[in-house]
């Protein structure tokens, strides 16, 4: 069984870090498994290049594609800040596709990998593993409130339009065009982004299943606290909180609703000197003066990552939407708590002060009873937690969980096509 799989990237923000491992994972345990991606980092022998380019003039070629995809944007002066992908550029079906002849075409994310167009003439089962909500409205990633994907977009919020054949809609038709034949099989990665991959016009007729991102419980496990702090030069005695994301400023990550989370929580324990650390690009802005902030920007080092959480106090997790939540699982399987909004994806990972808090609402207050109630863990309570969490990762999201969900679904989908060609 031959699995190719296709991504943006094989190693850059959570989808491709979440795909590439599902690769290694399936190779690793016998698998005819190939990645096709359109920014590779790795030195995987078995992931290719979609350009043939690498290094910078493949982020030289991807930048100038992004620049020439979202051109259309500029009709829509109102449109507010959002990633989103229009998915017009031609593109020829790479030629290690017809060479390899996969069983299998595993999507992922795409963003500009892959026109519509493109996508609607791969060939043979295809099984799409749905990161965000892109591949389903009419070019957001992220439509946070929006529901009008489930009726095929236009007077797009985003976009500022009151136009009902504006950009958004055309994508859509354009998609539901190109797509309506092709045998896509969705995986969603939590039970709230199936809830509206089922619900969307697009892609609701198609089958969709629930597997959640793997989580390599050998390098996420926990570890010695004090050496994990040694080994980042961070203070023994210090409350660390640990904040992450691709670009930590981004408003959809939540970093300002954190940044008045942690004012509140500092006036209410001014005794109990804390430190928020970060990880990705950029900064958060808004932090109390009296907690010190240690930016320690990207990270691609799995090892370096995990001792980045056994360090932490808690893991903060303040973002509007997530699919599915990758730090928070990360964190989790290194046993350390989680905070976190439960109208997101980190619901079906993080269970109510059994290994973590789920705020209620949306908002500071409320987030900054979950950094309280952290901060006030026992030491019998700490331990309590971090076996809990452990154990619920390792049960649910362990790499050879997911791993053997992945194989049953694609034999199924090979034992379903072999027999309609009979």
């Amino acid at each position: 069984m031959r699995i190719l799989h296709i991504s943006e990237t094989d190693y850059e923000g959570g989808a491709g870090k979440a795909a590439h491992t599902l690769h290694c994972a399936l190779r690793r345990m016998g698998g005819e498994s190939f990645f096709l991606a359109e920014c590779v980092q790795s030195n995987d022998p078995y992931t290719f290049s979609i350009s043939g380019l690498r290094g910078l003039p493949a982020k030289v070629l991807r930048r100038i594609r992004s620049s020439l995809d979202l051109f259309p944007l500029r009709r829509y002066p109102l449109r507010r800040p959002a990633a989103w992908s229009v998915g017009r550029l031609p593109r020829k079906l790479p030629s290690l596709i017809r060479r390899l002849r996969p069983d299998i075409i595993h999507l992922h994310w795409i963003s500009q990998a892959l026109s519509i167009r493109a996508i609607g003439r791969l060939p043979g089962p295809i099984v799409w593993t749905h990161h965000d909500w892109g591949a389903f409205t009419g070019g957001c990633r992220c439509p946070v409130d929006c529901r009008r994907f489930t009726t095929g977009c236009g007077e797009c919020p985003l976009l500022g339009s009151q136009r009902s054949d504006d950009l958004s809609h055309r994508v859509c038709q354009r998609k539901q065009r190109y797509w309506q034949r092709s045998r896509i099989h969705s995986v969603a990665v939590g039970s709230g982004i199936a809830n509206d991959i089922g619900d969307s016009l697009i892609l609701g007729h198609h089958p969709c299943t629930v597997i959640p991102n793997g989580i390599d419980t050998d390098i996420f496990r926990p570890l010695d606290r004090l050496q994990a702090r040694a080994s980042l030069g961070l203070n023994p005695h210090e409350f660390i909180f640990l904040f992450g994301a691709f670009t930590v400023n981004t408003p959809l990550k939540g970093g300002n609703l954190l940044a008045d989370a942690l004012s509140l929580w500092g006036r209410q324990n001014p005794s109990l000197p804390a430190r928020l650390v970060t990880v990705g690009r950029g900064s958060i802005s808004g932090t109390p003066p009296s907690m010190p902030v240690t930016a320690l920007g990207l990270i691609s080092n799995p090892g370096q990552m995990a001792r980045i959480y056994a360090a932490a106090d808690v893991v903060v997790v303040p973002s509007r939407i997530e699919s599915f939540g990758l730090m928070a699982a990360e964190a989790q399987a290194c046993g350390v708590p989680v905070v976190a909004f439960g109208e997101t994806g980190a619901r079906d990972i993080v269970i109510h002060m059994e290994t973590g808090f789920l705020p209620k609402s949306w908002d500071a207050e409320a987030f900054a009873e979950g950094l309280d109630w952290a901060a006030n863990l026992s030491a019998d309570a700490r331990r309590r937690i971090a076996m809990n969490s452990a154990k619920n990762i390792h049960d649910k999201s362990s790499l050879k969980t997911i791993v053997d969900a992945h194989i049953t679904l694609y034999r199924q989908l090979l034992s379903d096509a072999t027999a309609k060609a009979r």
